[in-house]
């Protein structure tokens, strides 16, 4: 039997905190074994760069 699933159901992956290491932090997160991520819209004006990175990211979706 393999490692289960993990989906982090509440993250924020959009904050400026991780701006210069995305690629290592989406690195991590590959390594640590989860396969989804939902992004918690924190306003609504975050929704476009949400997006762009759900875009760039295929295991990201978004609230």
């Amino acid at each position: 039997m393999g490692l289960p699933v993990l989906v982090d159901s509440h993250c924020h992956i959009v904050f400026r905190n991780f701006d210069d290491d995305l690629e290592a932090v989406a690195q991590r997160w590959r390594d640590a074994g989860v396969r989804s991520l939902v992004h918690a819209c924190v306003e609504p004006g975050e929704i476009p760069a949400i997006r762009a990175l759900a875009d760039r990211f295929d295991e990201l979706r978004y609230s």
